[in-house]
């Protein structure tokens, strides 16, 4: 029933935007959500949880085509928001579902990531991939995890370094990526986006290096002041540089 049910609302809009119907855009993306809410809801509910990673993955790809069709047909940026936004939801939904901890961190940097890139490849409109890669700040928020976990105690190249390494990595391609590609004259907010992407993998590099060097036998042979030292250095030239 759940499945008829969304698949005769998801029909409906699809048929909306190939015929040109003329409907408040507002009031369709709210429907658009709240079947994609439903679905998910009733997928993670009452859905067999060996089948749930693969059927919301299976509706996260019918959204996403939706979303590019929409752009495509009708240039309605609401429908295509509404159904990339579901689309997304549903693929974070089916990360957690199969994983956890530092994996799941992982993952979730790599779809932030793999969204702003597929957003710009099919959009070829930088502003709208920028609106995309916010999707990012979710991963920069679980990624602080692993500034705090236990694995540097122990040693310092573990799942958490991946972490941390990968964050700093993917914020600084965007902020790089976005910079080179958007136009002088668009509007300034997306350029001061791409710098606080830069400032904010700048930071985790930081993180990185702090955690790394401070990690494990440094602290235990006495050498926590030598490796202070060594952070402070380079962070004063990169500063000066």
């Amino acid at each position: 029933f759940a499945f008829g049910f969304t698949a005769l609302i998801f029909l409906t809009n699809i048929v909306s935007l190939v015929k040109n119907i003329a409907l408040p855009s507002s009031a369709e993306a709210m429907v658009i959500i709240g079947n994609g809410l439903f679905l998910i809801a009733w997928i993670l509910t009452a859905g067999q949880k060996e089948w749930q990673s693969l059927l919301l993955t299976a509706w996260m790809i019918v959204f996403a085509g939706a979303s590019f069709m929409a752009m495509r047909i009708s240039k309605k940026t609401e429908i295509f928001y509404a159904h990339g936004l579901t689309a997304v939801v549903m693929l974070v939904a089916a990360t957690a579902a199969e994983l956890d901890g530092s994996a799941l961190t992982l993952a979730y940097i790599a779809e932030s990531l793999l969204v702003a890139f597929v957003v710009a490849l099919f959009s070829r409109n930088m502003e709208t991939a920028m609106k995309a890669s916010l999707v990012v700040i979710g991963p920069m928020f679980l990624a602080v995890q692993s500034y705090f976990s236990s694995s540097w105690y122990r040693e310092a190249f573990h799942s958490d370094f991946a972490v941390l390494l990968f964050m700093a990595c993917g914020l600084m391609v965007l902020g790089l990526g976005f910079r080179r590609f958007l136009s002088p004259t668009g509007t300034p907010f997306y350029r001061q986006l791409s710098n606080f992407y830069m400032i904010a993998g700048s930071v985790y590099f930081y993180m990185l290096l702090w955690k790394a060097l401070h990690a494990g036998q440094a602290t235990s042979f006495g050498l926590s002041s030598m490796s202070t030292m060594i952070c402070y250095l380079v962070y004063t030239s990169i500063g000066i540089v």
